[in-house]
């Protein structure tokens, strides 16, 4: 029979993988998607029907419901199912629970593979209870006498065990082999065949071996008594002594037969685990030979037959190399030498060979095994890591390099500044920076859209990586820009090779979707080597330059002169500035609105809305916050800009709400704010004097922003979050300490950064990274959201993997008012979950 589990989980992603999980262990998954549609189960008989246990996905932050599914589950009603929490974290609460209720256990999540083996092995005594009868101890009693089998199965049916009764040693061997018994009490003198001849017979066969034996005689003979201890009896009982005495021998036998059966039933329970584990685990003796093997560490190794390695060196099998594949001898090999010490060994990493020759990097444990209060061997748990590797590889490279073209990013290029601005400091050496940016490339962008633009940028790459060889570092600092580090030059080559940059990209034409492009360059240079300047002066210095270079008519080269330069710069940006402070008193900052949108239908009629700035620098033209928040942040503008946005933001909530009208909006919050206290306060006094349903209020801050005043930042987020103001990680997975920061930081809300969001339906890497970033998310009880979302493909992507809410050009451009968007979120083709008990999802507002 096919036990059926109840799945309940929020996550559609973890929801599959645990679904997928139980139906290898031969389990029929029923999912669950949140805890009152598992209470509902727990309410309807036919759902209930065959219902064998239970797969909770314990949230990060639990509610009441959650609580109350566990106090159901203590119920008298509900004792025979299994249930298996996966939790985030272990709690001394939640593993007090399941030791206090049979049938239960606690996995951490980061072992979710193991949950589908314990349920496995719960459910084992659950078929055995269920089968077997209410006494746990079965006699057969054999004797010839009917008034003597009468009076037996009497006295012993009254004490409580189950007895069925054979009037001959043929009849009785039958039936032996036929059903299950615990004991057979069996008369000695029998016509026909002796007592002790029948427990030769039963103890010959595999299918009665297991059965204690007790030969019930009228004599005391000591031939009788040897003879039926060799046949294998364990007790000689006599007709003659006193009932209690008679009891009180089979009460000892039952004592017994109990022991062994809670001794057998853990060795298959620790087999069932050996067996189900997802790690690869062997025990060894104190010589390093196997003396057991799971199917899991087969698997890894390449093993066919696990008896084939029994009692060989597991030195010599497949760990006594290097990582390299040399040969150690075992006197250097650390897990032979803890074999031998019978040491605890905790996070070693090394390589195994498998069958085929190839290294397979493994991470494990060891520690030793004792048998009788004295050491005799030690088991290994291992895992293959080869996918862990591969993908700390992968975040390893994404942390230095651009996504798009495979250049080197701005990170690496800043140590590498820095690295040779030491260098040329310490050695007297000159080398130069360049900064390239690629002329009108934003209109081309613009007007033939992202990815003609994106083609562009990776031919680019492409052509300047071949024209600059190996020795310089070549690196895309983002959009059109890229950088150039020339280590150990002089002006007449920094000048030949700018030329030869420039008409490389003049000279050539870009083909992309049946259309030609031509392109300039505008190159600045600045010197490394002055002692009193740092790297982000050389990358300030060189900036400024390139913007010279631009402003002298495109397609020019030109090198940062310190009395020139800095003034026509810092001219530029006072203008800025001026043109900024000008555009607060005159109110002409305009907000414009982006719908995010739910990816599953809600019950909540809100909509939500992220609140987007914008500069009005002459009528009917508005320029982007990309082109003035720099300066903003540089003259240190942002924290009243900020205030601006708010006051505004919350008077059109007042003013959409009095039409009745459910909105929710987002608003950004700068890193300049977020270190200035005094802004903070009058913010926070703001939206606690504004009178609205603060619910309505999400406010995002990007990780590196508030990292960098971690304490003002939590003390502000902790005092609105109390008042019902929400907070949203923003461009969340851009730093390589994301993860540590999603940790550090009371946020109610992530969002995925765009660049992995893009192109999700053409890179597996993107889906990888969105996928797990998502699982994360909702462990710790998050919701998450995707910007960027470009297209129906994007969408199904996202809607597969169980994001929550979505936002983007596909479903509608930033406008001037909240205005729900024409496009709804339509479920795209393949990307409909599974079997699912519907239940509401808890909405983001």
């Amino acid at each position: 029979m096919t036990h059926r589990i109840l799945v309940v989980e929020e996550s559609s992603t973890l929801r599959y993988i645990l679904c997928r999980g139980l139906e290898r262990h031969g389990l029929e998954p029923v999912a669950c998607e949140h805890t009152q549609a598992a209470l509902s189960c727990l309410d309807d008989s036919h759902c209930l029907d065959g219902l064998a246990g239970i797969l909770l996905g314990w949230p990060g932050i639990p509610g009441d419901r959650d609580h109350e599914l566990l106090d159901r589950l203590n119920a008298p009603d509900f004792s025979h199912l299994a249930v298996v929490l996966l939790v985030p974290e272990m709690q001394s609460r939640l593993m007090a629970w399941a030791q206090g209720r049979r049938l239960s256990a606690v996995v951490p999540w980061d072992e979710h593979g193991e949950a589908a083996g314990t349920l496995a092995v719960l459910l084992k005594p659950v078929q055995e209870t269920r089968e077997s009868p209410n006494r746990d101890i079965r006699v057969l009693l054999v004797d010839d006498s009917p008034s003597v089998r009468f009076f037996y199965q009497r006295l012993l049916t009254r004490d409580g065990y189950e007895v069925k009764a054979c009037a001959d040693p043929a009849s009785a061997f039958e039936l032996a082999c036929r059903e299950h018994f615990d004991l057979a009490v069996v008369d000695y003198f029998m016509p026909g065949e002796n007592g002790d001849r029948l427990c030769t017979r039963l103890k010959s066969d595999p299918r009665s071996r297991h059965m204690e034996l007790a030969v019930l005689t009228g004599v005391y003979n000591d031939e009788v008594i040897r003879n039926c201890l060799d046949a294998g009896a364990v007790e000689c009982l006599f007709k003659n002594e006193a009932e209690h005495l008679f009891l009180a021998r089979i009460g000892a036998l039952w004592r017994s037969i109990r022991a062994h059966k809670a001794v057998a039933l853990s060795h298959q329970r620790q087999a069932a685990i050996l067996e189900s584990a997802g790690d690869g685990i062997y025990g060894v003796d104190r010589e390093g030979r196997i003396t057991f093997i799971n199917p899991a560490a087969c698997r890894i190794l390449g093993i066919r037959d696990p008896d084939e390695v029994l009692g060989q060196s597991a030195h010599v099998l497949f760990h006594g190399i290097n990582r390299q594949g040399r040969p150690v001898p075992p006197e250097r090999c650390p897990l032979s030498q803890a074999y031998a010490s019978g040491e605890v060994m905790g996070g070693w990493e090394t390589v195994f060979r498998h069958r085929s020759g190839r290294l397979i990097p493994v991470a494990g444990s060891i520690h030793p095994l004792s048998d009788a209060f004295r050491e005799s061997g030690s088991v290994v748990a291992f895992q293959d890591v080869s996918e862990r590797n591969a993908m700390e590889a992968q975040l390893h490279w994404q942390a230095e390099h651009d996504e798009l073209i495979g250049l080197y990013n701005r990170r690496y290029l800043e140590r590498s500044l820095e690295a040779e601005q030491a260098r040329c400091q310490a050695t007297g050496h000159r080398s130069a920076l360049l900064l390239l940016d690629l002329d009108r490339f934003k209109y081309i962008n613009d007007t033939a859209g992202h990815p003609v633009g994106d083609s562009l940028l990776v031919e680019v790459s492409h052509r300047l990586r071949a024209h600059l060889g190996e020795g310089p570092v070549l690196a895309r600092l983002g959009g059109d820009e890229f950088a150039v580090i020339l280590p150990q030059t002089d002006p007449q080559a920094l000048e030949k090779l700018s030329g030869g940059l420039r008409r490389l990209l003049h000279e050539s034409t870009f083909r992309v979707d049946e259309r030609n492009y031509r392109l300039n360059l505008s190159i600045g240079a600045a010197w490394l080597g002055n002692a009193r300047e740092t790297a982000a002066d050389v990358l300030a210095s060189a900036d400024i330059a390139c913007h010279a270079a631009k402003r002298a008519g495109r397609n020019q080269f030109h090198v940062y002169d310190p009395n020139r330069d800095e003034r026509a710069f810092m001219g530029r940006d006072l203008a800025w500035a001026d043109r900024l402070r000008e555009a607060l008193q005159q109110n002409q900052f305009q907000l414009h609105y982006q719908p995010i949108l739910p990816v599953m239908p809600q019950t909540t009629s809100r909509e939500h809305y992220e609140v987007l700035l914008r500069l009005e620098i002459a009528p009917q033209v508005l320029t982007l916050p990309g082109d003035f928040i720099p300066v903003a942040e540089r003259f240190g503008l942002m924290p009243e800009i900020d205030a601006w946005a708010l006051d505004r933001a919350l008077a059109v909530l007042r003013d959409l709400h009095g039409q009745g009208r459910e909105v929710v909006f987002n608003l950004n919050l700068s890193g300049r704010t977020l270190s200035d206290i005094p802004t903070l306060e009058r913010i926070r006094d703001r939206v606690l004097g504004s009178g609205l349903d603060l619910t309505c209020l999400v406010f995002e801050i990007t990780e590196t922003c508030a990292i960098l005043n971690l304490a003002a930042a939590r003390a502000f987020i902790d005092r609105l979050r109390a008042h019902g103001v929400r907070f949203a990680l923003d461009d969340f997975g851009t730093g390589f300490c994301s993860m540590s920061h999603l940790k550090q930081l009371p946020v109610d809300v992530v969002k995925f950064d765009g660049q992995f969001v893009r192109e999700l339906h053409l890179d597996a890497t993107d889906r990888a990274m969105v996928a797990a970033m998502n699982d994360i998310v909702h462990a710790m009880g998050l919701k998450s959201v995707a910007e960027y979302v470009e297209g129906p493909e994007v969408l199904a992507c996202l809607q597969a993997m169980g994001v929550d809410y979505v936002q983007g050009f596909y479903l509608g451009h930033p406008v001037e008012s909240p205005t729900p968007p024409a496009r709804g979120v339509e479920m795209q083709p393949g990307a409909a979950p599974g079997r699912v008990i519907a239940a509401p999802k808890r909405p983001l507002h």
